[in-house]
């Protein structure tokens, strides 16, 4: 166990990316502190699950989703300028309601209903 710590695979076949993925975590030390990042976090739980079904147990095995990741590494510059990140669902959030009040002063314009 042990091979390189880093790794990049660039395929456009998926199954060649998850197989090599699989192959990487096989050779991880089932203490090793590691970060599974995918474009989606329903990828990265399907490749931890199948790389865990050989094993007993592991520590310290951790995944995320790109956008989630962006967001954590963001967090703390952005509070440093009184910022926050917002999702797709807080920005539909900020939309209703500017929607909603508008409507209610009858500024929809062309949005009427």
């Amino acid at each position: 166990m042990g091979g390189p710590s880093k790794r990049l695979i660039e395929s456009t076949r998926g199954a060649l990316r998850f197989d090599a993925a699989l192959a990487w975590l096989a050779d991880r030390p089932p203490e090793a502190r590691l970060l599974v990042v995918a474009s989606r976090l329903d990828g990265a739980n399907q490749l931890l699950r199948e790389a865990m079904a050989a094993r007993p147990a592991t520590f310290g095995w951790y995944r995320e989703s790109l956008a989630s990741l962006a967001g954590r590494l963001a967090a703390l510059p952005l509070a440093t300028k009184k910022l926050a990140p917002v999702s797709a669902t807080s920005l539909e959030a900020v939309c209703t309601r500017v929607g909603a009040r508008l409507e209610e002063k009858g500024e929809l314009g062309r949005f009427v209903k």
